[in-house]
């Protein structure tokens, strides 16, 4: 079983993307490229989200981005993070009465370097419905309305490090946790 699991992590690597996010980008002959190089370009988090298979990397460039909510992480092993670091420079809201950032579970996530913003009463910045593990979740800023990061089922092996903000509701909630560093 060990082989298998090291093969699988062998090839998500070899095959794995660089998908870059720019407010900014666009194509055609008077376009704007984006702030690095990468595999794929967009111009929205939601259509690299679309696009990311298991073990890519989403680098998102300074701006401000004012998404089509709810952002769906569907993908194990996937890195999401400013080319910066700095979450003051990457700044996603919500644009629709729901959660910003959803998901159902997934193994290996890396978050970081992002401010979160959600305007929407009783809504969550970051919502995840079901077990996450070995997820690092580090450098953000989340200020909500409702929720900050909610986690409703099990959060394990996993390390939340420089989260900052606020939240009108329970800033950070996880059901049950398992082997974290806060």
């Amino acid at each position: 079983m060990k082989k298998i699991f090291i093969l699988f992590l062998i090839f998500n690597f070899i095959f794995a993307k660089t998908i870059v996010v720019d407010d900014d980008y666009s194509t055609g002959f008077f376009g704007h490229d984006t702030c690095e190089d990468g595999d794929a370009k967009y111009n929205n988090i939601k259509d690299a989200l679309n696009d990311a298979d298991d073990g890519d990397t989403i680098r998102i460039c300074p701006g401000t981005y004012n998404e089509d909510n709810p952002l769906e992480i569907s993908k194990d092993n996937l890195v999401i993070e400013s080319t910066t670091s700095n979450p003051n420079d990457v700044n996603v809201s919500a644009k629709n009465d729901d959660d910003l950032f959803t998901t159902n579970g997934v193994y290996h996530l890396v978050f970081k370097g992002i401010t979160l913003k959600n305007d929407n009463d009783n809504k969550t910045a970051f919502y995840i419905q079901r077990k996450a593990v070995n997820w690092n979740i580090s450098n953000i800023i989340v200020n909500s309305k409702g929720n900050g990061l909610y986690f409703n089922q099990d959060l394990k092996d996993s390390n939340l490090t420089e989260i900052n903000g606020s939240s009108e509701d329970t800033f950070i909630y996880i059901k049950y946790p398992e082997n974290l560093l806060i």
